[in-house]
């Protein structure tokens, strides 16, 4: 298990990267989402410390439609 706690951004981002980029486990969308991330003048400018979880947070309930994420 990674530990988190000290992970910089791109660590944080690969971690998630394993299920959401993963269309075999069934869980994965069809976007590559971290790919348009860290394009993003945000993620250039924020020294490695801009991830998934700084505007996703993983552990609330989630919204688990894909036709509304996709939209």
């Amino acid at each position: 298990m990674v530990k988190l706690e000290k992970a910089s951004a791109t660590e944080m981002m690969n971690v998630c990267q394993q299920c959401h980029i993963n269309q075999s486990a069934g869980l994965g969308t069809s976007r590559q989402v971290m790919a348009g991330i860290k394009q993003s003048q945000c993620y250039l400018k924020s020294s490695d410390t801009l991830s998934c979880i700084s505007c996703h947070d993983p552990h609330t309930n989630v919204n688990r439609d894909l036709k509304s994420y996709n939209s």
